[in-house]
């Protein structure tokens, strides 16, 4: 799940070029990688999978389980740059405040 939340949150026109090496080398990686984990944790949410699921103890160099018990409780990262890509939203927005918040996605891709 957490790789193709890597090709969710580039832009579509960097999408077929991706691989594990690709990835690794992109100008926003690390931006890119906190978005990967924060669209699987929303993946999660909206299948209605046990976040721990994905985020086990042997994943995520052994942090899994803490990123999952972290975004389980609100504590979020990433979700500043879903939001700024036009994913997600961080809070409700006065002028739209029918809009869903994370973990809730606006669009699923980037573009």
């Amino acid at each position: 799940m957490h790789e193709a939340g890597h090709i969710a949150v580039v832009p579509a026109a960097d999408r077929a070029g991706l691989n594990e090496h690709s990835i690794a080398l992109r100008e926003q990686r690390e931006a890119e990688e906190m978005m990967a984990i924060a669209w699987s944790y929303a993946v999660c949410m909206h299948l209605g999978i046990d976040a721990s699921f994905v985020f086990h103890d042997e994943g995520y160099q052994k942090g899994g389980s803490n990123i999952a018990e972290n975004f389980n409780q609100g504590r979020y990262f990433g979700v500043p740059m879903l939001q700024w890509t036009g994913m997600a939203l961080e809070r409700k927005n006065e002028q739209e405040p029918d809009k869903p918040v994370y973990p809730a996605m606006l669009n699923w891709l980037r573009d």
